[in-house]
């Protein structure tokens, strides 16, 4: 039987764009940030969070704060750790909804069964919240590489990130026009410009629908509800 090397690179975001975590993973980045710092007034929204890494998010909390980025600097990863104490013990019990975008399933079984395509993460989350979140709904053993916000706070980093690891991986050399990144906000967008990749914006969230779609991705859609579509454009454009 002859294996097929993968020629092309497709990099998901996570939160928003796959699944819709639910509110609480941010309460308790807002209980960490708090607990650690001393502070009781941090309250994270959600445009605190949308399209950012989780390190970025933590070191402007913590600047709104007052730290010092000296403490900011020794202050992150412990709190990082005492987010994911809270999110491993709590996320598959919390009655707060949570679930995956109709669609997704399909669209990655599909990706999944095709030598030509290899999936990855591109996400603001930690490797370790990004495995709880999608085992917790069974869509993380779909993934073979992931690029972090231990990786880079910066998001615009990471797809470069993911396609180095998928050339050591393949043994091959995938250009960054093999690759397609898929996301739910700007920051997605400009990160894939940034990087000289494709860009599939979806707009799970109605009220950015109308700028996600002024700034032109290669492909917009408003949900993957209609997966043939989104499947034909990811294998054969």
């Amino acid at each position: 039987m002859i294996t097929m090397t993968p020629t092309r690179l497709i990099l998901f975001d996570i939160d928003g764009t796959l699944i819709s975590p639910g509110r609480m993973p941010r309460v308790w980045l807002s209980e960490a940030i708090n607990e650690l710092s001393g502070e009781e007034e941090q309250h994270l929204t959600l445009d605190d969070v949308a399209g950012k890494t989780d390190t970025l998010i933590i070191e402007t909390a913590l600047l709104k704060l007052g730290v010092s980025r000296w403490n900011i600097r020794k202050m992150i990863y412990p709190i990082i750790n005492r987010y994911l104490e809270k999110l491993s013990a709590n996320y598959a019990s919390d009655s707060t909804p949570k679930f995956v975008f109709p669609g997704v399933k399909e669209i990655l079984e599909r990706l999944n069964w095709r030598e030509d395509i290899l999936l990855g993460l591109v996400t603001g989350n930690t490797p370790d919240s990004a495995r709880i979140k999608l085992s917790h709904f069974g869509l993380w053993e779909y993934f073979k590489l992931g690029a972090y916000a231990t990786d880079s706070k910066h998001r615009n980093d990471l797809p470069k990130i993911a396609l180095r690891l998928a050339n050591q991986m393949n043994h091959t050399k995938f250009e960054a026009e093999h690759a397609v990144m898929i996301g739910d906000t700007l920051n997605d967008l400009e990160a894939a410009r940034v990087n000289k990749m494709r860009s599939l914006i979806v707009g799970h969230h109605p009220y950015w629908r109308k700028d996600l779609r002024a700034g032109k991705p290669d492909l917009y859609v408003d949900d993957f509800s209609a997966p043939e579509h989104v499947l034909k454009w990811l294998i054969e454009s």
